[in-house]
């Protein structure tokens, strides 16, 4: 059951989340084990809401597959739903960095629709994960913000007419969460192409003359 999480769980290590370093001083090297253990949970939870989803993540599940004890985690964690958020901001922060690419496009326009490819590559990439991410409820701001200002490029290139930045970037990811909330096993196209019919309607009556 955890042999693919045990295997994200050592990719993610491998990659220098919580390497322990070499320390002399003993209370740094205290601390730098506590971040250690901090991540091996956080990146066990990850990998077991990936694998089996957030119903059937228990606390003892994600202890095995830490390889520490289910009361351990509540020195890092107060319950299992500050865990979980936890894992939520660490994500959301994921999404945040691809969306970053569409800072880097040439134009306004191109760099929107880059934002979307990235949303909908996060989703197909981790679907028990977004679906979670995507709950009521869920603090969902940095996604929100890198919309909100590549609108607003937009509307300096007079791509969009001027208009609340903030308000078309809402409508915008409320269109995506929706999608995503209902999306179906299948290929990526699909959920391209219904990506690409929201962001239109939205976008059709903003544009500039």
């Amino acid at each position: 059951m955890f042999t693919k999480s045990i295997l994200t769980l050592r990719q993610a290590w491998g990659a220098g989340w919580g390497v322990e370093p070499a320390m002399s001083d003993p209370v740094a090297s205290v601390r730098g084990m506590k971040l250690f253990t901090r991540y091996r949970i956080l990146n066990a939870t990850r990998a077991l809401v990936s694998e089996v989803g957030v119903e059937r993540v228990t606390m003892r599940g994600i202890a095995r597959l830490a390889n520490i004890t289910a009361p351990a985690i509540y020195k890092h964690f107060r319950n299992k739903r500050d865990l979980l958020d936890q894992v939520i901001a660490h994500a959301f922060s994921e999404l945040d960095e691809e969306m970053l690419r569409g800072y880097h496009t040439p134009s306004a326009p191109r760099g929107l629709r880059t934002m979307t490819d990235e949303v909908v590559r996060f989703a197909m990439r981790y679907p028990k994960l977004t679906d979670m991410m995507l709950a009521p409820r869920t603090v969902d701001a940095k996604p929100l913000n890198r919309l909100e200002v590549q609108v607003e490029r937009c509307m300096h290139e007079r791509v969009l007419r001027p208009a609340p930045s903030g308000d078309i970037a809402l409508l915008l990811w409320a269109q995506m969460r929706g999608i995503l909330s209902r999306k179906q096993e299948g290929p990526d196209e699909h959920l391209r192409a219904a990506f690409d019919g929201a962001m239109a309607r939205v976008l059709r009556p903003l544009a500039a003359a």
